[in-house]
């Protein structure tokens, strides 16, 4: 019985997208609908294509100006934060961070 609703359904289907698609393609609103709607996303896709070739024209630029940028001797962050903590280190060991640390062991 499951069989013959689906073959129902089919055949109705077919029917009305026969139906449908031969209304829409002797309407003349529809075919203007179209032709419009073709023009409107041929535009759109001008213009994007150009965007696209000024945005990777400017990243061409940008990448330019980095590689300048890092060619510049620039002392690396790990360098900086260690000698911070060794100044660090260097003033605890002034102010008696070896009196504290014996008094703990004791």
């Amino acid at each position: 019985m499951a069989g013959g609703g689906n073959f129902i359904h089919r055949v109705m289907s077919y029917v009305a997208n026969e139906l449908i698609v031969s209304g829409l393609a002797n309407s003349p609103r529809f075919q203007r609908f179209a032709v419009r709607t073709s023009k409107k996303i041929d535009s759109l896709a001008e213009i994007a294509a150009k965007k696209k070739k000024e945005l990777a024209e400017q990243m061409k630029d940008v990448s330019k100006n980095i590689e300048v940028v890092i060619q510049e001797p620039v002392m690396p962050v790990a360098v900086v934060a260690a000698r911070e903590l060794y100044s660090g280190f260097d003033l605890l060991a002034k102010w008696g961070l070896k009196f504290i640390f014996t008094e703990f062991r004791s």
